[in-house]
C-alpha cells in the first residue's frame, strides 16, 4: 500500500475578488410541467389558437425539427404524444383545436391516435414522407400553402438538430420553413427566397451554401450558432427564455412562444454572454439550480468572490484533506468508506461555489480548478485506485502551489 499519499495541509492567505456594490440581477420565471408533455401543454396554455400540431419527441426529434415554420403561419401550438398515446396533458389542450396536424408517419404517430382524434370531430392532416428530410420538405410546401414563403432555413437533418433548434423561434416568427438536408445538398428551390444555412462546415457544405444562395450562419459549437442566430434576428433583446442545451424538445415546443424573445441554448458551462443586460430570464422544461443561477449572473457579470468566500471554501478543503491523511492508519477500505462519506459534501461545495458571481478572478478559477481534482481524487479514493490518487495528488500540490504564489 502506498503511504501518504496525502502529505500536505494548508495555509494559505490570499485577498481574492474585493466586494463590489450588488446590482439588480433579471428577475425569473419558469414554464415547466412534471414531463415534457406536461411542459408543451403549459406552453401552449399561453397561446390562443383553434389550430395545433403534434409530434412525437420520444426517440427523436427529426419530424418535429421542420414543425416550427408551420406551427408560427398557423399560430399553433406544438404539442407531444407518444406513438400509440395521447398523454392526458396534451388531450385537454387538444379539445380546444378544430384542426389537428400529425407531423411523421405511422411510425411516429400510429394511425390509432389519427382515428381517435378524427372521432372527436377534429380535422386530421398527416405531413409526412419516405424519411425526415422529405417530411420536411412536405411541411415546407404546406408553409406555402398556408402562407406565400419569403425565406426558407436549411439545417442538416442528421448531425444539426441543436442548429435546428436555436432557428425555431425564427422560422416561426417568420413563417420560414426549416428544410433538413444530408449536408450536402437539396431539392428545395430557393429562387426568389432569402435563404440561411444553418451551421458550420463540418454540417453543412459550402456547396450546398452556394447552391442555393445562402447566408451562413454557424458558431464553433452550438452555443456559438445559437448566439450568432439571435444576434442576427434579434434586436437587443433584453428578455430570454433558456433552455436544455441537449435536450432540445422543450426548445422546439418553446419556439411558437418565442418569436420577439430568443430561446438560449444553456448548460452549466457554456458562454451565456448573450444574456448580458436581460432584464428577465423564462426558462423552458426546468434547468438545474446550478446552471440557472449561473445564467442570472451572466445577466449582470460582476465580481463577487471575496475574501471570506475564499477564506471559507479553502478551510473546508483543509479540513477534507486532514481527514483524508492517515491513509495508512485506516487502511484503503477504510479511505474509501471516508471518501464515499464526503462525496455530497464536496459536490455542494463546488455547486456552491459555481453559483457564486465572478468575473475575471484568477483565484476564482484557480480554486474551480482545485475543486473539480479534489473530486476526481476523493472518486479514486471511492475506487481504491491508490495509483491513479497518487497522480491526482500531485495535480493538487501543483494547484495548492499556485494558489499560494
Amino acid at each position: 500500500m502506498k503511504k501518504r499519499i496525502l502529505a500536505f495541509g494548508l495555509s494559505v492567505s490570499l485577498i481574492a475578488g474585493s466586494v463590489i456594490s450588488v446590482n439588480a440581477e433579471a428577475t425569473k420565471s419558469d414554464i415547466s410541467g412534471s414531463d415534457r408533455y406536461e411542459t408543451a401543454a403549459k406552453i401552449a396554455d399561453l397561446q390562443t389558437y383553434d389550430t395545433a400540431i403534434l409530434v412525437n419527441a420520444d426517440n427523436s426529434i427529426a419530424d418535429g425539427l421542420s414543425a416550427s415554420g408551420l406551427a408560427g403561419v398557423e399560430n399553433a401550438p406544438i404539442l407531444l404524444v407518444k406513438k400509440d398515446a395521447i398523454p392526458a396533458s396534451t388531450l385537454a389542450r387538444i379539445e380546444k383545436a378544430k384542426k389537428i396536424y400529425l407531423i411523421g408517419g405511422t411510425s411516429s404517430i400510429s394511425s390509432s391516435i389519427e382515428k381517435q382524434l378524427s372521432k372527436k370531430n377534429i380535422q386530421v392532416e398527416r405531413i409526412q414522407g419516405n424519411d425526415r428530410i422529405q417530411t420536411s420538405l412536405n411541411v415546407a410546401t404546406k408553409v406555402n400553402e398556408v402562407k406565400k414563403v419569403e425565406s426558407v432555413v436549411f439545417a442538416n437533418g442528421f448531425k444539426g438538430e441543436a442548429d435546428a433548434m436555436s432557428i425555431a423561434p425564427v422560422s416561426a416568427r417568420d413563417g420560414a420553413p426549416i428544410v433538413l438536408t444530408d449536408g450536402s445538398s437539396t431539392s428545395y428551390k430557393t429562387k426568389g427566397l432569402k435563404s440561411y444555412v444553418i451551421g458550420g462546415s463540418g454540417s453543412m457544405s459550402d456547396n450546398l451554401v452556394s447552391s442555393t444562395n445562402s447566408e451562413r450562419i454557424g458558431g464553433i459549437n452550438r452555443f456559438d450558432t445559437n448566439k450568432k442566430i439571435i444576434q442576427k434576428f434579434y434586436s437587443a433583446p433584453n428578455e430570454f427564455f433558456i433552455t436544455k442545451s441537449h435536450v432540445l424538445v422543450d426548445a422546439l415546443t418553446g419556439s411558437p412562444i418565442a418569436k420577439n424573445k430568443p430561446i438560449v441554448l444553456v448548460d452549466t458551462f457554456s458562454d451565456k454572454s448573450i444574456l448580458n443586460g436581460a432584464t428577465n430570464l423564462t426558462t423552458l422544461g426546468g434547468l438545474d439550480n446550478v446552471t440557472t443561477k449561473r445564467c442570472i449572473n451572466a445577466t449582470e457579470p460582476q465580481d463577487l468572490y471575496d475574501q471570506n468566500a475564499f477564506n471559507s471554501e479553502m478551510s473546508q478543503i483543509d479540513s477534507y484533506i486532514l481527514e483524508m491523511i492517515p491513509i495508512e492508519d485506516i487502511g484503503i477500505d477504510g479511505t474509501s468508506e471516508r471518501a464515499k462519506s464526503y462525496q455530497t459534501t464536496l459536490q455542494e461545495l463546488y455547486n456552491n461555489h459555481l453559483m457564486i458571481n465572478s468575473v475575471d478572478n484568477e483565484y476564482y478559477d484557480k480554486v474551480s480548478k482545485l475543486m473539480t481534482q479534489i473530486i476526481s481524487l476523493n472518486d479514486a479514493f471511492i475506487a481504491k485506485d491508490l495509483d491513479r490518487a497518487l497522480s491526482l495528488t500531485v495535480d493538487v500540490n501543483d494547484t495548492l502551489t499556485d494558489i499560494c504564489n
